[in-house]
């Protein structure tokens, strides 16, 4: 009788512990998961911040004019450039040059002017394509401007009389001096200034050679006022909603430079006007705070992170709102090994506790999974420490 209540109370022991141990892979299995899937969360953050450190200096390199004037002047080139060698008429080539720089130029680019030219491949009956001013200004004043440049940046000699009598012309155009050999060398293709109709402009110009049909080019004219500053946050936010999900702002730090500029729906967004009012606080009035801590640090709005970012010379903040990383849920496997082995395991639990019916193992098996079982933790956490090791070490030359 004492023998068979030993053998009872042992098979109940063991049955005990193998259902306790095979928890361990469960656990070891869990282990691993969130361990790695941490250390996968921490790059995929690190490198977002990465991002948005280069997303921020790019918005804030495009809130200036003269950077959207240069790069929208290059983008309306590349057009007229197709456009001119694809061979289509003077009437039609016009038209649909003029088409593309409506569109080009669009809202929110401020007031502009724009005259395109063409120069034969020979003699001077050079002539202008379209204009898009207000004015009606003397289409041969601008077209021989426009010759002069062209043979300057050429490196042809213009010393003559009516090279002379060009440069004046080009001098009533532009109106600051400035000679045609700099205009025409390094001020190609380059914001520059102007005192155009008597009035500080932005100015820039440019050519390119259609073999068999001559030269083609434009001169770009826009005023250079407080205008064009909010022109320019505005074209930046319009760039930035086009290649991101990104949200973006620019939060006046000084009095007299304009208000803020912001990215809808951010104007409506409690959460986010309440962090601007707290972090971003006048210059005139908080220099000290500026000058000890700098930029408001990186910051969790709801779903979203803030940064902060302030350029040389800038009067704005500039502010990048990025959708914050989220860690991943438990996958389906990882859910469903859980909900079932664990189910499975407590039955097997309960029903040895209520009815003493425990699994029944020859004591060769039982010491085997015993093994196997107690091993299956330290095994699992050295192939994870070995796998988080590589992936550390890869992400970290990466």
């Amino acid at each position: 009788m004492k023998q068979n209540n030993g053998q009872r109370q042992g098979q109940k022991q063991s049955g005990f512990l193998l259902i306790i141990l095979c928890f361990l892979p469960l656990l070891a299995l869990n282990v691993g998961w969130f361990f790695l899937n941490n250390i996968d969360y921490y790059w995929k953050t690190r490198e977002q911040h990465e991002i948005a450190n280069q997303e921020i200096e790019s918005l804030a390199a495009g809130s200036e004019f003269s950077y959207q004037f240069a790069r929208l002047a290059g983008q309306f080139s590349k057009t007229f450039k197709t456009a001119a060698e694809s061979g289509i008429g003077a009437a039609r080539l016009s038209n649909y040059v003029d088409e593309k720089a409506r569109r080009v130029f669009r809202w929110p680019f401020p007031e502009y002017e724009l005259f395109t030219f063409h120069l034969p491949p020979t003699g001077n009956n050079g002539d202008m394509l379209f204009m898009h001013s207000d004015q009606r200004p003397s289409r041969r004043l601008y077209v021989r401007s426009f010759e002069h440049l062209v043979r300057v940046s050429k490196g042809e000699d213009v010393s003559g009389a009516i090279g002379r009598q060009n440069e004046k012309l080009l001098g009533r155009i532009i109106q600051n001096g400035a000679k045609s050999e700099v205009v025409a060398g390094t001020q190609r293709g380059r914001a520059s200034f102007a005192f155009y109709r008597f009035y500080p402009h932005w100015f820039i110009w440019d050519y390119f050679e259609v073999p068999g049909q001559g030269y083609y080019g434009f001169f770009l004219f826009s005023r250079n006022d407080d205008e064009r500053r909010i022109a320019a946050r505005l074209l930046a936010l319009r760039d930035l909603r086009e290649r991101s999900s990104s949200k973006g702002a620019f939060i006046p730090l000084y009095s007299g430079y304009g208000g803020a500029v912001m990215q809808s729906p951010l104007h409506q967004s409690k959460i986010f006007m309440r962090w601007a009012k707290k972090q971003v606080s006048p210059v005139e009035e908080d220099l000290a705070r500026w000058l000890q801590e700098g930029t408001p640090p990186v910051t969790r709005l709801g779903r979203f992170d803030v940064y902060s970012y302030l350029g040389k010379g800038h009067t704005h903040l500039t502010t990048l709102l990025m959708p914050a990383m989220a860690k991943k849920s438990r996958p389906l496997w990882l859910l469903a090994s859980n909900l079932f082995g664990a189910a499975l395991l407590l039955l097997l639990l309960l029903r040895g506790i209520l009815l003493g019916q425990w699994p029944e193992t020859g004591i060769r098996l039982r010491f085997l999974l015993t093994y196997l079982l107690v091993a299956s933790l330290p095994v699992s956490l050295l192939i994870i420490s070995a796998q988080s090791y590589v992936t550390q070490y890869r992400q970290a030359i990466h």
